[in-house]
């Protein structure tokens, strides 16, 4: 049973929990992130609060799980039409199992039949960060931060705005990552990817003046009808631009 207590918090209560249920695998299981919620073989108050487990993404892909990037496949959370405006509870295995088959397959056939995969060097990928001031995590912190506080389910139009502008800067300042052959080097690589996804993100949301699905806008707090459409995002000479699906 969830409970509000002095309204700024909900905790999970098992002070009425008989022993034999709080000694039960399924239970212990569960405590092993909150194992305060036991104490001297009885139930205690176990602070709680939401977190965000699945993204509901937006690439587009066709019937073999193809993005409109020739030889790039995509499945899973990251793919947009599958789920709509809001994921179904409990769809997410069948979906990633479903399209995850059918990329899988592409893009073995793709390649098989292209032999178009050469993998770059580490060499060359490196001149890609000539500065080296600043490491990989502390930039991964700054935009993780920037989505956490800017671009969470509830939204509007300033923080949506503050966060493209941030995400702007932080998207240059990833050329000034230092990094090495190995970890380093796919930790700054996936920065590039990190970033263009939170922009793209805060762009779209500040994009659709409505609220639908898990998006919503405080400032626009109603489905409107003229937008019952998608939005495509896309990236045009490096800058991200957001259209109605049919434009």
């Amino acid at each position: 049973q969830s409970v509000w207590d002095s309204g700024d918090a909900a905790t999970l209560h098992f002070e009425d929990l008989p022993g034999d249920v709080l000694r039960s695998k399924k239970l212990q299981e569960l405590l092993i992130v909150a194992p305060e919620g036991i104490t001297q073989g009885k139930g205690r108050p176990v602070r709680v609060r939401p977190i965000q487990h699945y993204f509901c993404g937006g690439v587009t892909v066709d019937g073999k799980a193809e993005t409109s990037v020739p030889g790039l496949f995509a499945c899973g959370e990251v793919t947009g039409g599958v789920d709509g405006a809001s994921r179904i509870g409990g769809n997410a295995l069948t979906n990633l199992v479903t399209f995850g088959l059918l990329a899988g397959r592409g893009a073995a056939t793709y390649g098989g039949a292209t032999g178009s995969f050469v993998p770059e060097s580490a060499e060359r990928l490196l001149k890609g960060f000539p500065d080296g001031m600043a490491s990989p995590e502390s930039i991964r912190k700054e935009i993780t931060s920037v989505v956490e506080s800017s671009l969470g389910p509830v939204r509007n139009g300033a923080k949506c705005r503050e966060a493209a502008e941030r995400l702007d800067t932080l998207s240059g300042d990833i050329r000034r990552v230092a990094c090495a052959p190995g970890l380093e080097l796919l930790h700054a690589l996936e920065l590039r990817g990190l970033s263009m996804t939170a922009a793209a993100v805060a762009r779209a949301a500040l994009f659709r003046e409505e609220s639908r699905g898990t998006h919503y806008r405080t400032d626009f707090p109603e489905e409107r009808e003229c937008w019952k459409r998608p939005a495509r995002v896309s990236l045009e000479n490096g800058t991200i631009v957001v259209r109605q699906g049919d434009e």
